[in-house]
């Protein structure tokens, strides 16, 4: 691999941190001009590209109580509040323990402090027409989605699949680390693969 292509694919990667974790472009860009000055231009265009790419997209991500996952939900409202709807997927039996997971584990939390800050009183109806609390469980087919016409409304309005869901313990039980991470993939690539309007599939490992 040229040392070209090598330092674009390690600055997209890097690219993709940025955007979720927040750091400061003109930071990132300045270790760059460094040693590669074109590679700046890339950065800037991509991260534009990347807010027009969400802009009006269906979006279901998985693990959605998970550190990473709350850290992408929070970036996607704040930045790009013209994303079209995001199917949170929360392990729960039924709706409303689904709900009360998201009002006591997500945005309760200090990470949308902003977020609340710039909607003030209109918050809850921002979030009520862009979230939409799907309970269920990657370790099962579908998902374990219960609900019949939520199901069929995810294959057919979904654009985007980001399987977060996994244990991270590096000291968990075989079956349920294998049923997680690897049967629980699989059932997540089955989802994306049923929904008519997918473009894009992204999978976060710990591998």
């Amino acid at each position: 691999m040229n040392y070209s292509l090598h330092s674009l694919i390690y600055t997209v990667h890097h690219l993709i941190i940025c955007f979720v974790l927040q750091i400061k472009l003109t930071t990132f860009t300045s270790f760059y001009s460094f040693f590669h000055p074109f590679l700046c231009f890339v950065i800037i265009m991509e991260i534009g590209s990347i807010l027009r790419f969400f802009e009006n997209k269906n979006i279901i991500v998985t693990g959605a109580t998970g550190f990473l996952a709350k850290i992408f939900i929070e970036k996607i409202l704040r930045v790009q509040p013209n994303v079209k709807k995001l199917y949170l997927l929360l392990r729960a039996q039924d709706e409303k323990s689904a709900l009360q997971r998201f009002n006591n584990e997500i945005i309760a939390k200090d990470l949308y402090k902003v977020l609340k800050e710039k909607w003030g009183q209109k918050l809850n109806t921002f979030i009520s027409k862009k979230i939409t609390i799907v309970a269920g469980d990657i370790t099962h087919e579908n998902l374990g989605v219960k609900d019949s016409n939520l199901l069929e409304e995810m294959l057919r309005e979904v654009d985007v699949v980001v399987n977060i869901a996994a244990t991270t313990n590096f000291d968990e039980r075989y079956d349920i680390a294998l049923a997680l991470n690897t049967f629980g993939a699989i059932n997540v690539l089955n989802f994306a693969n049923k929904c008519v309007n997918l473009k894009v599939l992204l999978h976060v490992s710990t591998g």
